[in-house]
């Protein structure tokens, strides 16, 4: 029982790891995966040993403080009883952040790294800029015959009268 804890403990810790390295490796400010779509695969597979990680510690603590507890009010048991610690919260609450953490990565890097084959693809257009209209595009002189699609680039300021 002893020794699968400890080996549950060791592979969380392992694969927290991992799932920092590869996190670190996949952030979007780092060009070591390449193009974006690699990158949010490479951080969805962190969020994953991240997920991996956090489901090994949950077990490894909780199966622990049952054991605790089972021996503690067991008026049978004659060796010597142990009460929870606050290494059992701790590690709970860095089970939790793992698993929250690797929640959001995963679903946020899998939006973006995996597409999804239920979604009908709708022709994509190409991106464009927006200008913002100017007090002199919709003041042009009435006598003015040229046509205006685009607002002047540069623009000479408000004149003095």
């Amino acid at each position: 029982f002893l020794h699968a804890c400890r080996a549950l403990a060791v592979c969380a810790v392992i694969t927290g790891f991992f799932g920092g390295v590869l996190t670190l490796i996949g952030m979007k400010c780092t060009k070591i995966g390449g193009s974006d779509i690699a990158n949010a695969r490479v951080t969805f597979a962190g969020g994953i040993t991240y997920l991996v990680s956090g489901f090994c510690g949950m077990i490894t603590y909780s199966w622990w403080a049952n054991k605790v507890i089972r021996e503690f009010l067991d008026p049978n048991f004659m060796d010597q009883k142990y009460e929870l610690g606050a290494a059992i919260f701790i590690g709970w609450g860095g089970s939790i952040l793992l698993l929250s953490g690797g929640t959001v990565l995963t679903y946020f890097s899998g939006k973006e790294g995996l597409p999804s084959s239920s979604s009908p693809k709708r022709p994509q257009r190409p991106a464009t800029y927006a200008t913002a209209r100017t007090r002199r595009t919709y003041m042009l002189p009435a006598s003015s015959s040229r046509v205006t699609l685009v607002p002047p680039l540069f623009y000479e300021g408000r004149k003095s009268r």
